[in-house]
């Protein structure tokens, strides 16, 4: 008995077999579990650094490339690239207005958007459940980098940047590419980390020209979020 044709890497993708209100439960539920699982002390000792910092540039209207902290400065030592200087004025400012409380809801609200978008670049790929099961194991394995640090910034944006990679590659507008170009400048003065999403785009082309079997094609949309996790 012949094998059936396998589809070309462009061919539409079949919907899952799960109607919307089982879709949309379930990106709730995983917004509900990120939130949930983020609202806990701000325990990483780092934070005062950071607000320090921020507090600094907010106060001198400056971005700061020195440490003016230290008990003895001096030029040569305390000079520095500050790759993290938007990210202390956005936590400086959330503690100025609401203290550590602030700093929790936003951590909250991060891990929330982590799972709601990740879950939604997914809902055309897998059913509801399956859905629901990748973002539990996602929240699992992030768990414990769920801080007020650079870093929760940075799994936001990775799962921004997939889901627009991955929105166009199923064959949607590439005009929504031009969106990853604000997104990367932000990234880019937030962490250091902004590198993996110039690995993401710079993947993403030689991935959409492979030709593969159709077998391959659902590990294929599954390994760039294995990868973020």
């Amino acid at each position: 008995m012949p094998e059936p044709a396998s589809l070309p890497i462009d061919a539409p993708r079949p919907a899952p077999n799960s109607p919307r209100w089982a879709v949309a439960a379930a990106l709730v539920l995983l917004a509900l579990a990120g939130f949930s699982a983020a609202m806990n002390y701000v325990w990483n000792a780092d934070i005062f650094w950071h607000l320090a910092s921020g507090e600094w540039m907010l106060n001198q209207k400056s971005v700061l490339g020195a440490n003016p902290f230290t008990s003895e400065p001096t030029p040569d030592e305390t000079r520095w690239v500050n790759v993290h200087w938007l990210f202390q004025v956005i936590v400086a400012a959330v503690h100025a207005v609401s203290g550590f409380a602030g700093l929790t809801v936003l951590k909250a609200l991060l891990a929330a958007g982590v799972l709601l978008v990740l879950a939604r670049s997914l809902r055309r790929h897998a059913p509801a459940g399956w859905i629901l099961l990748a973002g539990l194991g996602a929240l699992l394995v992030m768990t414990t980098r769920l801080r007020v640090r650079p870093e929760i910034f940075t799994l936001l944006f990775m799962a921004v940047a997939i889901a627009l990679l991955e929105h166009v590659r199923d064959g949607g507008k590439a005009s929504r590419l031009w969106w990853l170009a604000p997104l990367m400048l932000v990234w880019a003065n937030m962490h250091g980390l902004f590198i993996f999403g110039l690995g993401l785009i710079c993947s993403a082309g030689p991935a959409r020209a492979a030709p593969c079997p159709r077998r391959q094609r659902w590990s294929l949309a599954w390994r760039p979020r294995c990868c973020a996790c």
